[in-house]
């Protein structure tokens, strides 16, 4: 079971305002104390959240026949509301600001993150529309609708988007970095780096772009370089627990599990609410043979995230593995109740209500998964499992076959056919498959046995 590797994405880039206009006043005095709450309402990074908050207000009240200041100061106060996650507050500000002045792009863009934090992103998408069409030449406008655009799982619009920003600006380590993320998303790892690559070019003290240039390598199967681009971020920022998450889970990978829950541990040192880092942790623990330290890891990452589908099926496989078969079954349902396109969750329950003997429910499961990744050896695996206790010896064969087409590797699908051939009458084949399954797994009996099958 591979690790989930959260990948970062991009922060907001907030454009940055014009200054408000200096009012005039009568007296020194008075001055004085509209320059202090203009300084405070821009918000150098010295100004405390609460000092935003009092010069912005402040000024919105003094600037009620100065339509166009007064629209500036919705805005920063928006801005202040918005860096403090208080995104409700920011959208009232923004509408205001966009009430007053209809054409105010830098409004539009920024209520669109707003509501993008909020997780509406129709309503961002819509707003950033709005805003690129008021300012179509605004890299940065264009890098946030990508960065929507992403998170709505629409890579290639994103990527539409980052390449028209690159036209703009060709030197924006920004959009490299976010057209990386989208290519990563496509699954191809070739561009990524290449975009990661440029990033680093531009902006070669950025430890979140070595962070993602790894991901990316260790998809591609680079591991070394990988866990180099890995280093590299932690030497330039100690404390970014995602850089030590993924470094973990590329050990875990190697089967250097001792360094990968060492990663985990610091992960979880630095966050204490990281579920995903707990739920690595456990399959570590698990990998060493420590089922009671995977089960705690497991239970404190699904408390952390009670939507946690792969922490539902990691510890459902636990279960299996104890021998709690109901309770492993709980467990998937819960994960594919969560996501229903899992197709690992349906393979596991396959599995296990074939174990139990469920196996009209069980091939339905089964059917489901590979419905969902007819690529997935593993699924096709257990359905192979499946036909073979229904007793469909030649439909259990071609699935097994089908399974080792995928990954030649795959010891139980081996060893699952070498069974079938037996049961076919074919011992000669059967012994040959047996014997492949054994050396690729010197377990693959004890998981039989756990099967119920010798």
């Amino acid at each position: 079971m591979q690790p989930h590797k959260r990948r970062l994405r991009a922060g907001l880039l907030l454009v940055v305002l014009p200054v408000l206009v200096v009012l005039p006043v009568a007296a020194a005095p008075q001055q004085n104390v509209f320059e202090q709450y203009q300084a405070w309402c821009q918000g150098a990074a010295s100004v405390s959240h609460e000092r935003r908050i009092i010069g912005c207000s402040a000024l919105i009240q003094a600037l009620k026949n100065n339509p166009r200041n007064r629209a500036i100061a919705h805005f920063l106060r928006g801005a202040a509301y918005y860096d403090h996650s208080d995104y409700d507050q920011a959208i009232a500000d923004f509408d205001e600001a966009i009430r007053i002045n209809p054409k105010y792009a830098e409004a539009f863009d920024s209520r669109a993150s707003a509501w993008r934090g909020k997780g509406d992103l129709d309503r961002a998408l819509a707003d950033y529309d709005e805003a690129v069409k008021l300012s179509p030449e605004d890299a940065d406008m264009l890098n946030n609708r990508g960065n929507a655009y992403n998170e709505k799982g629409d890579p290639d619009r994103a990527i539409a988007d980052f390449d028209r920003a690159l036209k703009i600006d060709p030197k924006s380590a920004g959009a490299y970095y976010n057209r990386g993320i989208s290519y990563n998303n496509k699954g191809d790892n070739a561009k990524a780096i290449a975009d990661y690559d440029q990033a680093i070019k531009l902006e070669p003290k950025d430890p979140t772009i070595y962070n993602n240039r790894g991901k990316a390598l260790s998809d591609s199967n680079q591991s070394d370089r990988a866990l180099a681009d890995y280093d590299e971020a932690i030497k330039l920022e100690p404390k970014f627990a995602l850089a030590y998450f993924n470094r973990g889970s590329e050990y875990r990978d190697r089967k250097e599990l001792d360094r990968a829950i060492a990663d985990f541990d610091v992960a979880i040192r630095l966050d204490p609410n990281y579920a995903p880092a707990y739920g690595n942790r456990a399959r570590a623990w698990q990998d060493k043979g420590d089922l009671d330290r995977a089960m705690a890891d497991f239970n404190a990452s699904l408390r952390l995230n009670p939507r946690g589908y792969r922490d539902f099926n990691g510890r459902g496989f636990l279960h299996y593995t104890r021998g709690n078969l109901d309770r492993a079954i709980a467990d998937f349902d819960a994960a594919v109740r969560i996501d229903p396109g899992y197709s690992l969750g349906f393979s596991n329950r396959c599995l296990v209500r074939t174990v139990k003997g469920q196996l009209k429910e069980a091939m339905a499961d089964c059917n489901e998964s590979v419905r969902l990744r007819a690529d997935s050896a593993l699924a096709l695996d257990r359905r192979g499992f499946a036909h073979f206790k229904l007793g469909e010896i030649a439909a259990a064969i071609a699935d097994y076959t089908g399974a080792l087409a995928i990954d030649e590797r795959h010891a139980t699908a081996f060893y699952g056919r070498g069974l079938a051939l037996s049961q076919k009458g074919d011992s000669a084949a059967a012994a040959r498959d047996r014997d492949a399954a054994r050396a690729l797994d010197p377990k693959v009996e004890e998981e039989f046995a756990r099967r119920g099958v010798k």
